[in-house]
């Protein structure tokens, strides 16, 4: 067991690939066992544009003139929205049918 004391040896080993910092630090089943499948879906398919926002982010840090110091798993677990982003879909992509528990709305003339 590392001690949380001294600086992790084997930490660096997660940057080195970008799909291990994903799977490590996007929201899971095994973080909070009530989320739903369909936000468990979407967290899967946001792989590519959580790095492709990681990448952009990295080029304003250089581009600022700074040190480009930021980390993808730093960035997930800081800066990406993805609860956000969830909410923001349309219902039906959200995986919910509000139809079943209301009727449709009629208008009798």
């Amino acid at each position: 067991m590392v001690s949380r004391l001294l600086p992790n040896p084997w930490a660096p080993l997660i940057e080195q690939d970008p799909d291990l910092a994903f799977s490590t630090f996007a929201p899971s089943r095994l973080d909070r066992p009530g989320l739903s499948p369909s936000f468990l879906d979407f967290v899967r398919r946001q792989r590519v544009p959580a790095f492709q926002a990681f990448q952009g982010a990295l080029g304003r840090q250089i581009l600022q003139g700074e040190d480009p110091t930021l980390s993808f798993s730093a960035f997930l677990q800081d800066s990406f929205p993805f609860r956000r982003l969830f909410e923001g879909l349309d219902p039906r992509e959200r995986g919910e049918t509000p139809a079943r528990f209301a009727p449709r709305l009629r208008f009798n003339l």
